[in-house]
């Protein structure tokens, strides 16, 4: 935010909506578990099915990184008493995410 004084009156610019560090440690985590579970996918394609334990290995890891991208958005919300508009999404992808695992 900037303060202006223009006229004798004071007027406030306001920025656009900046991501905090936990927004974007959220956001690359859950990159990353997209990453791992699309590699699991992958590897699942190319054994035809019958794949090794890496494909359990890399849902595992990919259901870690979600909860740990789920960790810092419900921090973010806790430690600024903030709720924005990217965490929100991010918080709707995270649990939206661990609901089709769980499925799956």
């Amino acid at each position: 935010m900037r303060k202006i004084i223009k006229n004798n009156q004071i007027r406030y610019k306001y920025s656009k909506d900046q991501l905090a560090y936990n927004d974007k440690m959220s956001i690359i985590c859950f990159v990353i578990c997209i990453i791992f579970f699309l590699m699991g996918l992958v590897v699942s394609v190319i054994y035809g099915g019958e794949g090794p334990m890496l494909i359990g290995a890399l849902g595992i890891i990919a259901i870690l990184f979600d909860l740990i991208s789920m960790f810092y958005s419900i921090y973010e919300i806790y430690e600024y008493n903030i709720y924005k508009r990217i965490t929100r999404n991010m918080l709707l992808l995270q649990i939206g995410f661990l609901i089709f695992m769980i499925i799956l």
